[in-house]
């Protein structure tokens, strides 16, 4: 099929992405808003893009012809161009030859978003993180009456994964940058797209991605692309682990492993996210083993001014091991567990650990 097929046609294709296309065209238009650039021009319209460039003699003759064959195109489709979505782009172009194509066209100019064009880079800004990141934490938290509940647990420590005690919830620059490999790796091993013919071609001119240096003549989207593949270098130690963990199949859960926030192992790991239990209790059990609960002495180290007595008993203060093992409710419930799954009886968070870890040597106590 990849033979009968155009390169053009990214969608729908097995080994092709959509988003070649964006990056081409990103590429072809990132340099139309400087003032000495040979002329060009683009033209876009409702059912499908053509981008030219050449020289002042040839540029109206080739606008008029991709007309021509717009025209021949909805004789024998039936889809015709729709005026209100058709533009032409120009670079370069003299105003008076820039007016004899729209006259010959019957097409409107179009003004490129040049500052949309130069910061849509597939490298995230750090402010574009940090807002997608705020909304992570207000979703994950909650709001009340309008503000952001009270948190006891950072976001790094949740970005991390369930065994170094957080929830496994993607580190967004991290994330992005392990997408952005996806690209070097399809310049490294893939041949068979438009984008990566494209910038062999053009923009590595016979250079190995490996080896090529942008200069301030390139896109920004270029300059993404090498400053990520400078990262997993320099995170792996050398070029050779680099191209080594670009050709394992899993390459993405490799890469994010190395490029993510590091925590220490959480020994209750193993029992707290066993499989068999549910993600919300897991989620908890890991909180309550880092003391990060909603509890009342938690608030009362925050400032806020609470009484700090239990609910349950209403005899002494609030807090993870009152909870969990010295009040009254909780004791008589902790027998019960105890007979059920004959164990001993744990009075005590450390306790607890140890059992855990005593626990997590051989089959863990869900599965037994």
């Amino acid at each position: 099929m990849g033979d009968i097929v155009g390169l053009e046609q990214a969608a729908f294709m097995e080994g092709r992405d959509l988003f070649d296309n964006s990056m081409l065209a990103h590429e072809l238009a990132a340099k139309y808003n400087r003032k000495l650039l040979t002329p060009r021009c683009m033209l876009k319209v409702d059912i499908q893009k053509a981008f030219d460039s050449c020289s002042p003699e040839v540029t109206s003759l080739s606008v008029t012809a991709v007309s021509k064959c717009l025209d021949l195109f909805a004789s024998i489709s039936g889809l015709r161009v729709n005026p209100m979505k058709t533009n032409l782009y120009f670079g370069g172009v003299p105003p008076q030859l820039k007016a004899l194509i729209l006259s010959a066209t019957g097409f409107l100019e179009g003004e490129l978003p040049a500052r949309l064009m130069h910061e849509a880079s597939i490298l995230l800004p750090k402010g574009i993180a940090k807002k997608i990141t705020r909304s992570c934490m207000r979703f994950h938290w909650g709001i009340a009456d309008g503000h952001q509940k009270m948190i006891f647990k950072s976001w790094d420590s949740m970005c991390l994964p369930r065994k170094e005690g957080g929830v496994n919830i993607k580190e967004i620059l991290s994330w992005n940058k392990t997408q952005l490999m996806t690209w070097i790796r399809k310049l490294e091993f893939d041949s068979n797209t438009i984008w990566v013919k494209w910038i062999k071609v053009y923009i590595l001119k016979g250079q190995s991605i490996w080896e090529f240096q942008p200069t301030a003549a390139h896109s920004w989207a270029i300059h993404s692309l090498i400053s990520c593949r400078d990262t997993i270098i320099q995170h792996t130690g050398s070029l050779v682990n680099a191209r080594n963990l670009l050709c394992k199949p899993d390459f993405i859960i490799q890469i994010y492993e190395v490029l993510r926030p590091k925590g220490l192992p959480l020994s209750a790991y193993k029992t707290l996210g066993d499989t068999l239990n549910f993600p919300k209790y897991t989620v908890i059990g890991l909180l309550a083993v880092q003391n990060s609960l909603s509890t009342l002495d938690n608030f009362c180290l925050r400032g806020i001014p609470l009484a700090n007595r239990c609910a349950l008993c209403q005899c002494q203060t609030e807090n993870r091991n009152h909870l969990f093992f010295e009040c009254a409710f909780s004791s008589v419930l902790w027998l019960a567990v105890a007979r059920w799954f004959c164990i001993p009886a744990i009075t005590s968070f450390p306790r607890l650990l140890r059992w855990f870890k005593e626990c997590n040597r051989g089959v863990s106590l869900f599965k037994r």
